[in-house]
């Protein structure tokens, strides 16, 4: 059984800010494996459950707010009894230059709060897939507005392209194929 985390946060006014692209690729996923989503309470979370290749998935959007998101994935890998290895947050990255797409097992939290949460409650040992977002071209922006505020056309273009890269070659991602799935994208 795997988890599969796309971090953001919950409510119509965040729906296409850069800081939503784990929701985003999360309900990208999601919907080309037909499954459909349920809150649950308990979990506090958005929750698709579904199978690929005959591993279970478990999708999941906590609806705690980022920098709460580790009550979600601790409350969910607690119930189904998740090994951290099997766990997947998918998240933005301000490092990284649009639309860059970057996997990896553990290390730090790179400033992100959604992953500093998860780190704060079930430690580091999972894997991340990062997509950049770039840092703000003008300079007076602050990090928050810049990670809250909606892409550009030309942006959204750029971050689906990498979103259908993802969906394209996660079947790699969900059978532990990491090497090759870093060189499809």
């Amino acid at each position: 059984m795997q988890l599969i985390v796309g971090l953001g946060n919950c409510g119509k006014e965040y729906l296409n800010t850069r800081h939503n692209v784990g929701f985003a690729v999360v309900d990208y996923l999601s919907n080309s494996l037909g499954l459909s989503w349920n809150s649950d309470k308990k979990m506090q979370a958005n929750i698709a459950c579904g199978i690929l290749d005959n591993s279970k998935l478990i999708f999941c959007k906590p609806n705690t707010y980022m920098n709460c998101s580790g009550i979600a994935v601790l409350a969910i890998v607690s119930y189904y009894k998740i090994r951290p290895e099997d766990i997947l947050v998918i998240h933005d990255d301000i490092d990284l230059e649009l639309g860059k797409i970057k996997v990896k097992f553990a290390g730090g939290n790179g400033g992100h709060n959604g992953l500093r949460s998860i780190d704060h409650l079930l430690g580091k040992d999972y894997y991340r897939l990062r997509i950049g977002i770039d840092r703000p071209v003008n300079s007076e922006f602050s990090v928050s507005d810049y990670v809250l505020g909606s892409f550009t056309d030309d942006e959204y273009n750029c971050i689906l392209n990498s979103i259908k890269i993802v969906s394209d070659n996660f079947s790699l991602l969900a059978h532990g194929q990491i090497e090759d799935f870093k060189q499809k994208i």
